[in-house]
């Protein structure tokens, strides 16, 4: 009797703890307030690769209530990324697992969104599968933002033929590149997006590829594709609402050059790498508002680039240059246009080149508390593998930026002000040059070093204190990017 008791007053507790689990208030939300915590619950990510431990995912594991509510909730459904798809030993055939398993996949992720604009990522040879070219054509109207992979194995891309009029970003990466007729269709779907702003084209072949686009709608574009000059300068006028340019492979043909003049106003980042003398790109741009500034060139144009900052007179921020030609003597007339504004400036070079950092350019970096001081604001300096001066020199520079000059208490008439010059806040260097200069002891003083490995370029985790001044940093407004001094870039995530 007392086991028959027991019993009963243990079912009976599971039924209150049952009822009671009805009665909590998280049962009691309203749809619309659910739906907001749901799409916080989301990734930050662009494009969402399902996993089963986060969402949306894995709130459709919860409970009923859960799962009937997250299905019902289109704008869960609406990002995917295709990543991992396989085909036979061979490279070409599809295999029938990974077929069902990716048309599976797309029929149950897009089949929740209604009418919602989408977002497709394909990082695989996903574009094989007829499933999901047919989704590219069936959804053309409905891509909000697009990244495709066309692999060797690939023949297809964007169907000319259909209207991408939500379309606002797209990127493509060619492992092979592209022929005649693929760019021909590239060209065609890219005219008939008219909302199309931001457009990558990464491709891992060097060839010279023309294509069309509605270019006064861009306002972001990164082409690592080659673009000759004669190709670039028609196109430079129309990029009226362009923001953020990066050709990546600028080169040169044979041929008479058009004349051009390009004025941008809205143009604040510029990234420009070419092995030959670009300079008819440089004459032909104006540029009031460019704030930062990546040059990566075999040959300097010296000439061209003052001319091309005497008639901006933009207030330049950051200036990047890696291996670049130049003398000590052009480096400083160069930073003589634009350092009033300077906030950052990186600097790569190697033993070919020769190291322009010697100890002339540091004298004029140098705050001894009278006179001009160069680049008065610079708060982040990256040298790599470009710095040749005395020993302690590099060091005596730092300092003199960690610690500032006092203003005198009563000045002396007739006696110059001394110069307001900002503290120095980061140092970026590989990590033998950190230790060959001396610049440890630095970090008493307040100074950030972010090191790279000499061997491979791979960031060196900070310390617990380094990392703590750069989070202050980072509220405070300094921006800190995401550089590889092995390919001389800065992350993607900067530009698109």
């Amino acid at each position: 009797m007392l086991d028959d008791l027991r019993e009963t007053q243990e079912s009976t507790l599971a039924e209150i703890a049952s009822l009671r689990s009805l009665l909590a208030p998280i049962r009691r939300l309203p749809p619309e307030l659910l739906t907001d915590i749901f799409t916080y619950c989301l990734p930050h990510q662009r494009f969402i690769r399902p996993a089963p431990d986060q969402a949306p995912l894995l709130l459709a594991q919860i409970c009923a209530t859960w799962r009937h509510a997250s299905i019902s909730i289109p704008t869960l459904w609406t990002s995917l990324q295709l990543r991992g798809f396989q085909t036979d030993t061979l490279g070409d055939e599809p295999l029938p697992e990974e077929t069902q398993r990716v048309n599976n996949l797309l029929y149950t992720w897009f089949s929740r969104t209604k009418d919602c604009p989408l977002s497709l990522s394909v990082l695989d040879d996903s574009l094989l599968l007829k499933t999901v070219s047919k989704k590219l054509d069936d959804f053309a109207s409905r891509w909000q933002h697009l990244s495709i992979l066309v692999s060797e194995h690939t023949h297809r891309c964007l169907d000319p033929s259909y209207e991408y009029s939500s379309l606002k970003s797209f990127k493509l990466h060619t492992l092979e590149g592209l022929d005649e007729v693929l760019v021909h269709d590239l060209s065609g779907s890219m005219l008939n997006a008219p909302q199309l702003t931001h457009f990558i084209w990464e491709n891992d072949v060097p060839q010279p590829t023309p294509i069309e686009m509605i270019w006064e709608n861009l306002t972001h574009l990164t082409l690592s594709t080659t673009m000759t000059i004669q190709q670039c300068l028609p196109i430079l006028p129309r990029l009226t609402k362009m923001q953020n340019l990066n050709l990546q492979d600028i080169s040169t043909e044979p041929g008479d050059l058009p004349l051009c003049s390009a004025s941008l106003p809205e143009l604040k980042a510029l990234v420009l790498c070419s092995t030959e003398d670009i300079y008819p790109i440089l004459n032909a741009l104006t540029l009031p508002n460019l704030r930062d500034f990546v040059l990566n060139v075999g040959l300097w144009p010296h000439t061209a680039i003052l001319n091309l900052f005497h008639r901006s007179r933009c207030p330049l921020e950051s200036l990047d240059l890696f291996f670049p030609p130049l003398s000590e003597v052009h480096l400083l007339e160069f930073l003589e246009r634009v350092h009033t504004t300077l906030i950052e400036l990186t600097l790569q070079s190697n033993a070919e080149l020769g190291p322009p950092i010697t100890d002339a350019v540091l004298d004029r970096l140098t705050n001894t508390g009278v006179g001009e001081v160069l680049c008065p604001k610079l708060q982040v300096i990256a040298m790599y593998q470009c710095i040749r001066c005395t020993e302690g020199r590099f060091a005596d520079m730092v300092r003199s930026r960690l610690i500032p000059f006092l203003p005198r208490a009563s000045p002396i008439a007739g006696e110059a002000a001394r110069p307001i010059v900002d503290t120095l806040k980061v140092v970026e260097m590989y990590d033998e040059e950190v230790l060959a200069l001396g610049l440890n002891p630095l970090r008493k003083l307040g100074l950030v070093l972010k090191m790279y490995s000499i061997k491979d370029g791979m960031p060196i985790e900070p310390d617990e204190e380094d990392l703590e001044r750069l989070r202050k940093m980072k509220e405070q407004g300094l921006v800190l990017r995401v550089y590889s001094p092995v390919t001389g870039h800065y992350g993607e995530e900067e530009y698109f």
